[in-house]
């Protein structure tokens, strides 16, 4: 698997699920975790991580995944938001793809797809001494781009009680020849407990 080399993004979304474990159920005073949305009526639930692609040698890397359950007076609903980074010469994502959980598959459409294009300037500045004894000190700067596409997964019932009955979960997408695998084992392990949440019975 070929890794985007995008050090110095914070990690986040490691520390925010760490966190969350270690409560040990106590989710709920986890900071985000639930926020009620008094102007809609809507009680929101968000788990988020990130993974790595497990695909070897795919120019489509790492995903940051966030988890959102909407829950209002009438009804509820589930969805994955993907963000998704790759590189430049990369094919665009293609709408349909795939999600295992419980041992069943489930072909999945996409929706919301956009792509953004990031770039930054890297400089390295290296010391070194002369055969005189001087030092000398050289910079350089490197420029990088990248592609993130961003895009919705909506969970269907069916999808939904596989996740419920068993604790793996995994995504399969499409870029052109590239595959890209996301294993989902963060979310998984604390998923149940956020669909348990109900609070129209409180």
């Amino acid at each position: 698997m070929r890794k985007i080399n995008l050090s110095g993004k914070p990690a986040v979304a490691s520390v925010f699920i760490l966190l969350a474990i270690g409560l040990s159920g106590c989710l709920s005073l986890v900071p985000g975790y639930h926020v009620y949305d008094e102007f809609t009526n809507t009680h929101r639930y968000t788990l988020t991580e990130s993974e790595s692609n497990s695909e070897y040698g795919s120019d489509i890397g790492e995903a940051d995944i966030k988890c959102s359950r909407l829950v209002t007076a009438n009804s509820e609903s589930v969805a994955f938001y993907f963000s998704i980074e790759r590189e430049t010469n990369s094919f665009g994502l293609e709408p349909k793809g795939f999600m295992k959980a419980n041992g069943k598959q489930f072909e999945i459409q996409v929706s919301d797809i956009f792509d953004e294009e990031r770039s930054r300037d890297r400089t390295t500045i290296t010391k070194d001494s002369t055969a005189t004894g001087k030092q000398r000190k050289t910079i350089s700067t490197t420029h990088q781009n990248w592609i993130v596409t961003n895009f919705v997964v909506p969970v269907t019932p069916e999808m939904l009680a596989a996740i419920r009955s068993g604790r793996d979960m995994m995504f399969r997408f499409y870029f052109g020849p590239d595959m890209a695998t996301y294993k989902i084992s963060k979310i998984s392990t604390l998923m149940y407990r956020l669909l348990d949440q109900d609070p129209r019975k409180k």
